[in-house]
């Protein structure tokens, strides 16, 4: 597997929630700001106090921004759902030897084609290293070689763990676990 695919899904997952976060907290303060300008814009056009026409223009236009900063914060949720949803489904594949999307469904008691949707935006963003296997319907990650793979106790829980590469985490607690090295 290259270095560039090694990058940690923790780190994309974290990355991803920071983001989501920022997203919501600057579409709401952008949606606050830009739609009371709208608004207060708007009204003094219509009421006619306004200086001229320039008002309900620049009324409309923060209105607009307002709406834009609103598509931020509806871009931002889906992100943080689907956050959500890996860490479900996550959880549940960990307990799966043959990582089943058919038996993922079942566990979460969703359609499997709300499964399988939600699974390929994961496999897309990078937060899990596999991809879908629908002939075998199943989530199949590429092959480690037993060269490459250590056992290594964990720090958190002190369960045993067999690793690819450093900054695996714990199958059970969740904890991040170091390679041992040569």
């Amino acid at each position: 597997m290259a270095k560039k695919d090694r990058l940690n899904n923790t780190l994309r997952v974290r990355l991803d929630t920071l983001l989501a976060h920022a997203g919501r907290l600057i579409g709401w303060v952008g949606v606050i700001f830009w739609g009371a300008l709208g608004v207060y814009g708007i009204s003094e056009a219509l009421s006619g106090q306004a200086q001229g026409s320039v008002d309900g223009v620049m009324g409309t236009i923060c209105l607009i921004l307002a709406a834009l900063h609103g598509f931020l914060i509806f871009s931002a949720s889906g992100i943080r759902d689907l956050i959500q949803d890996f860490r479900l489904y996550s959880a549940a594949l960990a307990k799966d030897s043959q990582k089943s999307i058919v038996r993922l469904a079942e566990t979460m008691n969703l359609p499997l084609e709300r499964v399988l949707e939600r699974l390929q935006k994961m496999c897309k963003r990078g937060y899990f290293n596999g991809y879908l296997d629908y002939k075998e319907q199943c989530l199949s990650f590429p092959a480690v070689s037993a060269a490459e793979k250590k056992v290594v106790f964990c720090p958190g829980c002190g369960a045993r763990n067999t690793i690819a590469r450093a900054g695996d985490v714990c199958r059970y607690c969740g904890a991040p676990l170091s390679k041992p090295q040569d």
